[in-house]
């Protein structure tokens, strides 16, 4: 589960940044006046520059932490879902940078193959990317290659 926590916080790291843009007080508002629609066009609208229409979706929940002294975080509860992989994690973003914490994964393969769970998020997010860096692709092939994700 680890493996695939990593691979998609690497898949999140351009969405993560563009949140981050946003003004927290902002962020902190919606939550907590549950504004879902708000956060979700603004979710949305980070998401379309990086992923596939639909790919990535607000999962209508959110929670901030803050403290005397401290800086806010904000978790945003998501899912990815592409082709036959769903991701539920929590996206924490915080001033000097973002985390992802996966809760569920699931892969509807069909016909019971057996595929490694963990290559299978990896080609669904490759999928659902709209470019990927050539530094990913080839870490990707190389580790295919090595057979390090199957």
């Amino acid at each position: 589960m680890q493996d695939c926590e990593q691979l998609l916080a690497r898949a999140l790291v351009g969405f993560a940044a563009e949140l981050r843009i946003i003004d927290v007080v902002h962020l902190i508002a919606d939550i907590h006046l549950e504004r879902h629609g708000h956060l979700e066009d603004m979710i949305n609208s980070a998401a379309e520059l990086f992923f596939k229409s639909g790919t990535l979706k607000f999962s209508k929940a959110g929670h901030v932490e803050i403290n005397w002294g401290s800086a806010a975080a904000v978790t945003v509860c998501m899912q990815f879902c592409h082709e036959q992989v769903v991701a539920h994690f929590d996206l924490l973003i915080e001033s000097d940078g973002a985390g992802v914490q996966l809760k569920l994964l699931d892969t509807n393969t069909a016909g019971g193959e057996n595929v490694c769970r963990t290559t299978q998020l990896a080609e669904a997010l490759a999928d659902a990317q709209l470019f990927l860096p050539f530094e990913v692709i080839s870490r990707y092939q190389r580790n295919v290659l090595q057979g390090e994700l199957l």
